[in-house]
């Protein structure tokens, strides 16, 4: 949260003026003389009803000029607040249904130009206490006592209407709050990401958001289907536990030796034996092994047999129904992982279906299986992070569960040159078997491997029933460090 000094302005512009001041030319302070012509308010000044608007720029000085270009040919009153003074500002605008110019001393060149194509017949001009800043002598300073309100306060109180809606994140709450005058003036409202709102989705636009990430946060704070267990993003808010195999056979895994209704039930049970007091929900999943390893290579030559979306559909239906999570298992043979995602886009377009990458079934041109452990770069992984994160953006869904399997070093090269945005929750999900002494091992050699600058990476646990002798139990896992946050058995 911002904290601001609100303070009213000088009680005179001389009193303002100090050594190093911004000063105008006698141009400048030409150019805004009030007109005779614009003394009294016309309707060509009324500002233009809503009909889009992109996203503003994060900075409240550019913003606010934005806004006024795009709805005001002209104005019979400005209002410009220094930005120590924004509430204050906001409030003498929202009184008198006035555009509001943002400024600071460096920039007030700009606001300058700016109300001379406003051409209004007063400027108010609010400043913090102690301004140095230099203004032209038709605006008006107004003097007022340090203000009460913080443009979060501000925000807060305008989530009224039914008009459009722009979102602000909390840390942009100045932006929202210089942008509000003029948004209500054309019958839209500014509403925080970080209070749910219910609202007509096609009326949404985003205040100050840099880059499509940034966008994707804060519509999905307010947007997105939340996740099971609650929110949009995965962890520390959540673990998982998961049963692992494939939905048509039994031979792969414990999930092809019942029903999904059967397992789900028994899936849950074990779930609760993993929840830790004051912890997280745990929650159910079935990794289901979509594309398998094969040891011919198929029609198409890439040693892996892919399942349809229609193969896995009742799991996937099951398990939206009672809450749980889905992570589609890829082994891709010959192929790259990318082209064996894209076939099941569809069910990743589902707010709890994630995806799992398993290197070692990753062959090259001239491998087969069995013969080697396979492995994956850095790059191909990116190629998966970039579109899967572009289908969260598209779809504003909440974060997408990520898993890259891996139980030696030489199975995922350049890992630390993994990228992890915020809309993917990134998992290495530590896949060794034998006596739990030498899965301990394995899971501290895969942890201490090289971490990127800028990685955020979450840690799994495997489970097999047969082959690990004996199998861990839950308080054995959650005695490891750093606490996994999913957790499979296979």
């Amino acid at each position: 949260m911002l904290s601001w000094l609100l303070l009213g302005g000088c009680l005179a512009a001389s009193a303002c003026t100090q050594a190093g001041s911004t000063t105008l030319s006698e141009t400048d302070t030409a150019r805004v003389a009030p007109s005779s012509s614009s003394s009294t308010a016309s309707p060509s000044c009324e500002p233009e009803p809503v009909d889009a608007v992109a996203d503003l720029p994060a900075d409240p000085i550019d913003a606010t000029l934005e806004l006024s270009r795009a709805f005001y040919s002209c104005a019979p009153v400005v209002v410009v607040a220094d930005l120590e003074a924004i509430a204050i500002g906001v409030e003498h605008a929202l009184e008198l249904g006035a555009p509001l110019l943002a400024t600071n001393p460096e920039r007030l060149d700009d606001i300058v130009a700016e109300v001379a194509r406003l051409d209004p017949s007063q400027v108010i001009y609010v400043s913090p206490n102690g301004s140095d800043t230099v203004v032209p002598t038709d605006w008006e300073r107004r003097t007022q006592a340090a203000s009460s309100q913080t443009p979060l306060d501000l925000l807060s109180a305008s989530d009224e209407g039914d008009g459009p809606i722009w979102v602000v994140a909390d840390e942009l709450a100045t932006t929202g709050a210089a942008a509000l005058p003029t948004l209500s003036a054309v019958g839209g409202r500014v509403v925080l990401s970080s209070r749910p709102t219910n609202h007509d989705t096609s009326a949404l636009s985003v205040i100050g958001a840099t880059s499509p990430t940034d966008r994707w946060q804060v519509l999905a704070r307010s947007n997105a289907t939340e996740l099971p267990g609650g929110g949009v993003t995965l962890f520390p808010d959540r673990r998982i536990v998961a049963y692992y195999g494939s939905p048509v056979t039994f031979r792969l895994g414990i999930l092809g030796e019942r029903s999904p209704e059967a397992t789900i039930a028994d899936l849950q049970a074990l779930a609760d034996e993993y929840a830790l007091p004051d912890g997280p929900p745990v929650i159910p999943a079935f990794e289901l092994i979509v594309t398998v390893a094969d040891s011919k290579p198929g029609d198409d030559n890439d040693y892996s047999n892919e399942l349809t979306p229609g193969q896995v559909k009742r799991w996937v239906d099951i398990a939206t129904d009672s809450g749980a999570f889905v992570i589609l298992d890829l082994q891709p043979g010959r192929t790259d992982f990318l082209t064996q995602a894209k076939r099941y886009e569809d069910l990743l377009r589902l707010p709890n279906v994630g995806l799992a990458l398993d290197p070692e079934w990753r062959l090259e041109a001239d491998q087969v299986h069995l013969q080697q452990i396979g492995s994956v770069d850095a790059e191909e992984i990116n190629a998966v992070v970039e579109w899967l994160s572009l289908l969260v953006r598209e779809e504003t869904l909440p974060q997408k569960l990520l898993v890259l399997h891996q139980f030696n070093l030489e199975m995922i090269t350049n890992r630390e040159l993994i990228s992890t945005p915020p809309e993917l929750a990134v998992v290495v999900h530590v896949d060794g078997q034998g006596p739990l002494f030498s899965k301990y091992g394995t899971y501290e050699t895969v942890l201490d491997a090289p971490i990127g600058p800028d990685q955020t990476l979450w840690w799994g646990w495997k489970n097999f029933l047969d082959e690990d002798f004996p199998t861990a139990t839950p308080g054995q896992v959650n005695a490891v460090e750093p606490l996994p946050v999913i957790v499979t058995y296979q």
